[in-house]
């Protein structure tokens, strides 16, 4: 049981990482298509976005999930006291 806490902060940790990368090419197709005029990558630029926003939604989703088990655990530990 102990291994949840870091398992979930290394989960957190992977959304965020995937998030930066996501947004990087974000901008990197954003500029691309400006610049060559393409909009095959500025349409593709706007699906970049749209992983974003699914990291994002992970995000909350799991912070939502993670709460509840915070405050389960707080609540054991002031009960368990003498």
């Amino acid at each position: 049981m102990a291994d949840i806490p870091q398992r979930d902060e290394e989960v957190q940790r992977i959304i965020l990482i995937e998030g930066s990368v996501n947004l990087l090419v974000l901008i990197a197709k954003v500029i691309a298509g400006f610049t060559t005029g393409s909009l095959a990558i500025i349409g593709d630029a706007i699906h970049s976005l749209t992983d974003i926003v699914n990291n994002i939604i992970a995000w909350i989703v799991f912070d939502y999930r993670v709460y509840p088990r915070i405050l389960n655990t707080r609540m054991d530990i002031e009960n368990s006291k003498p």
